[in-house]
């Protein structure tokens, strides 16, 4: 095996490398569409919040997917849901 040989290997081997990167590369990107639930569809479509109609933060959709309200209205879903089970245990 000659030096040409031996880059030619080497080039074919990197050429493989960055062909597999990219592949996962694409199937992270596309396990993250699926998380957010953009698979299919256009980059950059916002979700909205089913309570005030805001759009919901990407952040918010990425730590919780499938998230239907916002922050703001979940947390005020939150503390309504923690009364009414504070005013059920007095027997209201």
């Amino acid at each position: 095996m000659d030096d040409g040989d031996i880059a030619a290997e080497r080039a074919e081997r990197w050429l493989e490398l960055d062909l597999a990167a990219a592949a996962a590369q694409e199937k992270s990107r596309q396990a993250a569409a699926r998380k957010l639930g953009t698979q299919g569809k256009k980059p950059g479509l916002k979700v909205e919040c089913a309570e005030c109609g805001c759009t919901i933060p990407t952040a918010r959709l990425v730590a919780v997917p499938g998230a239907k309200l916002c922050g703001e209205c979940a947390t005020h879903e939150e503390q309504e849901q923690a009364r009414l089970r504070r005013l059920k245990g007095h027997g209201f």
